[in-house]
């Protein structure tokens, strides 16, 4: 068996290896930036696709990601759905066009109470159905 000595590297081929390196290194770089710069451009034009469908459909964040951050809540659940309101009820309407849905609950509009208030009778103002 033989044994051969490997030469030690001159301080000339060493200056050359790092000098080497350390263009290498700053071709990793700027080739890390121009991806970076492509990715970006990408990422937000892609964005703005997602966003214009989002409102196009009319998607809650419920139904774009599944469940609310650190909730529980499937995204198949009602809440996802799309509510649908009610027509509004219309019993009263005044001269002014302004109504009324004779509801028990909440605050009588400022006409209705101004009908009461001076004895009137407000159903003259009822809708027929």
């Amino acid at each position: 068996m033989t044994t051969e000595k490997m030469e030690a590297p001159s301080v000339s081929d060493l200056d050359a290896l790092q000098s080497r390196l350390e263009a290498l290194q700053r071709e990793e770089k700027e080739v890390s930036a121009k991806i970076k710069a492509i990715n970006d451009a990408e990422r937000g034009k892609v964005l703005v696709d997602v966003k214009a469908l989002v409102q196009k459909f009319a998607f809650t964040s419920l139904e774009v990601f599944g469940k609310a951050k650190g909730a529980d809540v499937p995204a198949d659940t009602d809440s996802t759905k799309a509510k649908t309101a009610k027509p509004k009820v219309v019993m009263y309407k005044n001269e002014k066009g302004e109504t009324w849905s004779g509801a028990k609950r909440g605050r009588r509009p400022d006409w209705v109470m101004a009908i009461f208030a001076s004895g009137g009778d407000i159903e003259k103002y009822r809708v027929a159905d």
